[in-house]
């Protein structure tokens, strides 16, 4: 591994150098912005926002309804579940009853610990960016996985898990293994390492996406959950802002526009519409398109509901309208979310 410093005028940065082989070979990456939390949309996010995030997750993390998830899980797979922030910068899996032995090993290690600290980012990027469930192949052939919890759509942390193969190692995987460790020390234990390797847990493709469809059920009652909690602070959220949450989450059914607000909450419209955009990173047109689409998902779930009372008591005041914004935003019509929230519905009842 290979770090270097640089200095610029304001502040200093870490450049990281990928291994000399393999795609992305001689690749530099400023680790200073690979590690500056941005939000799905790119934005930068601010320090009260990701101190707010950060709040939010570790209250999620301690609640009863987690450690029951977190429980039931290993139980069940004998893989490792985790809850972590964004910004998190340590290996989230270590230290879990069902840590893989291999990842255990390789923690120990500060070389390798660092390649899987960047391999952890890669994943919580792109699930961030792309604000759906992410898998990623580590450089020894394990697939982890990041499932987003997002509040007021906003991705505000993950439900971990993974460290498995997807097909049964060789031993000529073993030996490409044992060519980058080392590559990276020649302080290596190889038959310690030949016994955790092989012994990690396989799971076929089908089954980590049934596993994965499962948790992202429990994703969506940990992002309620995630808006029940309060904020640290009352400095992090004014007055003004829960009065105006409040006002647009009991309101969605109806027109909601920024002059109508703004008088109900007593405030000026612009005061209220740069205060709105710092504290919640949305801006207030935003911010009520993701709660309307939050609520349709939720009303979707009820077979019973037909697709255009779905979109009336979300606020939209067309369906096609409706359908247009939530393939935009979701990636699915909503007949096929409802279709595919069914099927998954289904599966965990036969499970």
């Amino acid at each position: 591994m290979i770090w270097s410093m640089t200095n610029q005028p304001e502040i200093g940065s870490w450049t990281y150098a990928l291994p000399t082989r393999g795609k992305g070979a001689g690749k530099e990456i400023n680790m200073v912005d690979f590690f500056r939390p941005r939000d799905h949309r790119g934005s930068e996010r601010t320090a009260d926002q990701l101190k707010g995030e950060t709040a939010i997750i570790r209250k999620l993390g301690r609640s009863e309804e987690f450690h029951k998830l977190q429980s039931s899980f290993e139980k069940a797979f004998e893989m490792p579940l985790a809850i972590c922030s964004p910004e998190e910068q340590q290996p989230v899996m270590h230290g879990r009853a069902r840590e893989n032995n291999f990842c255990r090993m390789l923690f120990a290690r500060s070389e390798t610990c660092e390649a899987c600290i960047l391999h952890q980012r890669r994943i919580h990027d792109e699930a961030r960016e792309t604000a759906s469930t992410c898998t990623r192949t580590c450089p020894h052939g394990m697939v982890d996985a990041a499932v987003p919890i997002a509040k007021d759509g906003r991705v505000i942390g993950y439900l971990r898990t993974g460290q498995v193969f997807e097909n049964h190692p060789t031993k000529a995987d073993f030996a490409e293994t044992m060519e980058l460790l080392m590559e990276e020390s020649d302080d290596i234990a190889p038959d310690e390492i030949y016994e955790a390797f092989f012994q990690t847990r396989v799971v076929g493709h089908d089954k980590m996406s049934g596993i994965l469809g499962l948790l992202e059920i429990y994703a969506e009652r940990l992002s309620r959950l995630a808006g029940e909690l309060e904020l640290a602070t009352d400095s992090l959220e004014p007055g003004i802002i829960k009065r105006t949450r409040e006002y647009i989450r009991n309101n969605l059914d109806q027109p909601l526009s920024l002059e109508s607000v703004s008088r109900v909450v007593h405030c000026n419209s612009f005061y209220l519409c740069k205060l709105f955009k710092k504290v919640t990173g949305s801006s207030f047109t935003e911010y009520i398109n993701q709660m309307r689409l939050k609520r349709a998902k939720e009303l979707l779930v009820n077979q019973d509901l037909r697709i255009s009372e779905v979109a009336m008591d979300s606020g939209f005041q067309s369906i096609t309208h409706f359908n247009r914004v939530f393939r935009r935003v979701v990636g699915c019509s909503p007949t096929d979310y409802r279709r595919n929230h069914e099927a998954v519905r289904m599966t965990a009842v036969s499970q």
